[in-house]
């Protein structure tokens, strides 16, 4: 036997400092053979992805889509669009 059970525990934090202390603290303990922090589920580099997401947006906003089976209106909007440039 190893000595060890298999009971999780959690402990929460009230802002990210705190919350990497109380991980290191937990990651140190001899008793403790695992921690998982919910910040390893948050893609690395994740302000850089919001912000590529953000100008994204902002190019593919005015895109309009007609819904399946709508294709007398999709054509109508393209003959308009069309009419438009002409």
């Amino acid at each position: 036997m190893s000595g060890r059970s298999a009971f999780p525990a959690l402990a929460s934090a009230t802002d990210v400092e705190a919350r990497r202390l109380k991980l290191k603290a937990f990651v140190q303990l001899s008793t403790v053979s695992d921690v998982v922090s919910v910040l390893d589920v948050i893609p690395k580099e994740q302000d850089e992805k919001v912000a590529l997401i953000r100008d994204l947006a902002a190019v593919v906003a005015p895109v309009r889509v007609a819904a399946a089976g709508d294709e007398d209106l999709l054509v109508k909007r393209l003959r308009d669009g069309l009419r438009e440039y002409h």
